[in-house]
């Protein structure tokens, strides 16, 4: 067998030592060495905010409540010896005509042709056939009607629609109410 010559102990350490002192060296000074800059990140793009949508139109309303009153008020007076309340603006053609004649309330609706005329309140809805008259399309209702009583008590409003013309919101008001009263006093 042959014997292994053993080198001394320095002698195979020192190369490593060597190589390993630049190496430390080396690593020391580039701690030592500034950083370079870093740059600066590109700007996120910001998100536009979308354009507000347009407003919706307003809706159109389908109940008689929530349309608006016809522009106007209501005027009594006793003319002729016949109480009457009258609907419309002051200066202009009456919209509408409540007038006690012979125990009867006439509705009378100057302008419109006599057909189909439709009375709606908070508690009734009628459908009745009006006459043509020089004076419009005319209703007549017994003193005694209920639908007059629907009229006198209804809740804010009522309506008048009468075939080719454009239907009437009228506000309840006292001016009716005493026509309707008038009629039924016992003369």
């Amino acid at each position: 067998m042959m014997a292994i010559a053993r080198a001394p102990f320095f002698a195979t350490r020192r190369p490593m030592a060597l190589i390993g002192l630049p190496v430390s060296l080396a690593m020391l000074l580039s701690s030592c060495a500034p950083t370079p800059p870093v740059a600066a990140p590109a700007p996120t793009p910001q998100a536009r905010p979308a354009p507000r949508p347009a407003p919706a139109p307003m809706a159109t309303p389908t109940d008689w409540r929530d349309l608006p009153i016809t522009p106007g008020a209501w005027r009594w007076s006793p003319s002729g010896g016949v109480s009457q309340a009258v609907y419309g603006t002051q200066g202009a053609a009456p919209q509408i005509i409540m007038a006690c004649q012979g125990g009867q309330v006439r509705l009378i609706i100057p302008g419109a042709a006599g057909g189909v005329i439709q009375i709606t309140t908070a508690t009734q809805t009628r459908q009745a056939s009006a006459q043509s008259d020089a004076a419009g399309a005319v209703l007549p209702l017994p003193a005694a009607d209920r639908l007059l009583d629907a009229i006198a008590f209804t809740r804010g409003r009522w309506q008048v629609e009468v075939s080719g013309h454009a239907p009437l919101l009228l506000p309840a008001d006292a001016s009716a109410s005493r026509v309707i009263e008038d009629c039924r006093a016992p003369r």
